[in-house]
């Protein structure tokens, strides 16, 4: 499954982040990024992060393991941040894992975006 996020925020100064990422039943979890997808060094962090946000919390609910595959990752020199990043990749990732991108709150907090999941009813 192809869960896709863009991010585009304006609070302070704008943030752009758009990431793709392929899910797939596996044996356990791993992440990977595409050949193709160049990803600057500076937000290899904030991807892996935004990752394993929504791997954990898919795994808390109790979905099972997943190969992950980043396959999109656009950004800007001006505009894109770690915060953005992370934002987008938790939310591809949850998506991929047959997620609705509906059980994510995004907030400002301090001087950056960051996403929480809201708690099932």
């Amino acid at each position: 499954m192809l869960g896709e996020y863009r991010f585009l925020k304006t609070r302070g100064s704008t943030r752009f982040a758009r990431v793709g990422v392929e899910g797939e039943l596996a044996d356990g979890w791993y992440m990977e990024v595409a050949p193709e997808v160049a990803l600057p060094k500076c937000f290899g962090g904030a991807l892996r992060e935004g990752v394993r946000i929504a791997s954990d919390e898919h795994t808390a609910r109790g979905g099972p393991a997943h190969r992950l595959r980043v396959v999109r990752i656009d950004q800007t020199a001006s505009d894109t941040s770690n915060d953005a990043i992370r934002c987008a990749a938790a939310i591809a990732t949850w998506k991929a894992l047959g997620h609705e991108e509906s059980d994510v709150d995004l907030v400002f907090e301090g001087a950056e975006w960051r996403g929480g999941f809201k708690q099932r009813g």
